[in-house]
């Protein structure tokens, strides 16, 4: 799966949020009468008897998969107990390519009942990290998910990927506190975690960005192999954002330039260390606004404007749609892209993003948790709510109920 775990700075992508508030409301809305809320915001309490391990569960409850091959995954599940039990969150697994899911155990955040994308981050079907949002608390699990316990985090997490078989976890350090209109000064770090570690590693500074803003942003943007990534920084907002890529989990950087102008980078996706496909948007209002599509060769040293649409504007570049997008990824081989929009069905590309069509079948939004690309051309998508999607090909998309 592509997008980072947690992030602060909302006006990135805030469309994808924004999607999975519809998703879990769709998700309530379809076992409401089962569900009741406690008085904390977005909090409930578990009921006393969870499922037992092996349980069915319908894939309309699914929130979240990771697959390992296009068989074997483990996902996220809420799932409504009685008229007197309120939902709980489960650790799911399948072996039939997300066919049939079933309980493995309670999920460690099984208070919160919206369990947002990219919650859960496998490293392999034992070891796996859980993000509390609501509480910027990461535990982890490794033996299968039976026990869960915190691992120390320094600094206020802002974003949480896996790269190779680490998971790297940026922070944000601040410098003295607001006081009689001071700002503290904020910094970002990096910190690579091996598989099931529980203390914290040692921290690497981010380099900031040249703006003005006091805060720190830095998020693990894509992952390039074992100890390389690119990371965004963009304390500053639109025009502000910073790209920068290490190869060494954080000991030396290089710059990467932004082709993304006013807007901000919204997606990295790489099919090679080399190849790189940079999605940038900017939202004007009601969904729309600012959409573009730069390809490089060179890892970001140079770039080229594949596609590029802007609400209200006539001149467009290639045939990509001017709706923000609320996941988009593409093929482990480089030859599919697919992208959903906040209001729309799932289009793909398979000139590298220069014109798009609707996929077959007609795959609706349904607030998509992500697209998580498995093998060549094969991919799963969660509607939730509305169930799992799952192609082969990467062109021909089937609903498993």
């Amino acid at each position: 799966m592509n997008g980072p775990v947690l992030e602060r700075w909302w006006g990135r992508r805030p469309n994808r949020y924004i999607a999975a508030f519809i998703g879990i409301l769709l998700l309530l809305a379809a076992g409401s009468s089962l569900i009741h809320r406690s008085p904390s915001v977005g909090v409930v309490q578990p009921p006393a008897t969870p499922l037992p391990p092996g349980t069915v569960v319908p894939s309309s409850r699914i929130t979240e998969v990771q697959m390992q091959t296009m068989a074997t995954g483990i996902g996220l599940a809420v799932v409504p107990r009685s008229s007197k039990s309120p939902a709980r969150a489960y650790v799911v697994a399948t072996t039939d390519g997300a066919t049939t899911w079933r309980a493995r155990s309670d999920a460690p955040a099984s208070s919160q009942i919206s369990a947002f994308s990219d919650s859960l981050v496998v490293l392999d079907p034992h070891v796996y990290y859980f993000v509390e949002a609501a509480a910027a608390r990461l535990l982890v699990t490794s033996d299968g998910g039976r026990t869960w316990h915190p691992v120390v985090v320094v600094g206020r997490m802002q974003s949480a990927r896996r790269v190779g078989r680490q998971l790297w976890v940026t922070t944000e350090h601040c410098a003295g506190t607001a006081s009689h209109g001071a700002v503290p000064r904020c910094s970002a770090f990096l910190y690579a975690y091996a598989a099931g570690q529980l203390g914290a590693p040692a921290g690497r500074p981010v380099p900031e960005s040249r703006s003005m803003s006091s805060t720190a942003t830095a998020s693990v943007l894509a992952s390039l192999g074992p100890g390389a990534a690119v990371l965004l920084d963009a304390p500053g907002g639109p025009g502000h954002a910073a790209i920068v890529m290490t190869p060494d989990g954080g000991a030396t950087w290089q710059s990467v330039p932004n082709p993304c102008g006013r807007a901000i980078p919204g997606a990295l996706l790489t099919s090679s260390p080399r190849r790189w496909v940079l999605y940038c948007s900017l939202d004007e209002g009601m969904n729309q606004g600012l959409n573009q599509l730069f390809a490089s060769l060179d890892r970001g040293a140079t770039w080229r404007l594949v596609a590029a649409a802007e609400a209200g504007r006539m001149h467009h570049m290639g045939r990509f749609g001017d709706v923000m997008s609320a996941a988009i990824a593409m093929s482990n081989d480089g030859t599919i892209m697919w992208d959903v929009s906040t209001v729309g069905p799932m289009s793909a590309s398979v000139d590298g993003g220069a014109v798009w069509s609707m996929a077959r079948p007609n795959v609706p939004s349904m607030s998509p948790s992500g697209i998580d690309a498995v093998g060549p051309r094969g991919a799963f998508m969660v509607a939730l709510g509305g169930g799992v999607w799952r192609t082969a090909d990467g062109v021909h998309w089937r609903l498993l109920r």
